[in-house]
């Protein structure tokens, strides 16, 4: 992995925990406090909750929605910004740790409500063209 490899900062995080609760939690907490530079230095838009989205007439939009502290998600990202790279196609990302699913629902137009994470979302042209989530979502960013 490269921009979403947040392993080394998490294997430091359980080694300095002084108690058992903080060293469960030490993968939650690093990932959320990395993922926003991460996204950033991927290329990607990070979309906060409450953010207005508007998948662009002319664009080429993906929308991912994935957890900060899942190596599956991480992984697809990186995997992603590494096939995305020059090409014309505009890479938006929320966690979805802090996004309710109603908000997710009101957020981008036509998608159908999530099972399970990562969900993704391809709009081109201002239309939706491809919702899944899960692992059929990770297999389909693969193919890009």
């Amino acid at each position: 992995m490269g921009f979403f490899d947040f392993s080394a900062e998490v294997e430091l995080a359980v080694t300095e925990a002084s108690e058992e609760t903080a060293r469960w939690c030490a993968r939650t907490e690093v990932g959320r406090r990395l993922f926003p530079g991460a996204v950033e230095r991927a290329g990607f838009s990070l979309l906060q909750p409450w953010s207005a989205f508007s998948p662009g007439a002319s664009e080429n939009v993906l929308v991912v929605g994935g957890a900060s502290w899942s190596d599956p998600h991480l992984a697809a990202l990186d995997r992603l910004a590494q096939h995305t790279r020059n090409r014309d196609v505009h890479v938006v990302v929320f966690d979805v740790d802090y996004w309710p699913l109603e908000d997710v629902m009101r957020a981008f137009p036509g998608a159908p409500s999530p099972k399970t994470t990562p969900f993704v979302l391809q709009y081109k042209s201002g239309a939706l063209t491809y919702a899944g989530d899960g692992q059929e979502a990770i297999l389909w960013l693969d193919q890009i």
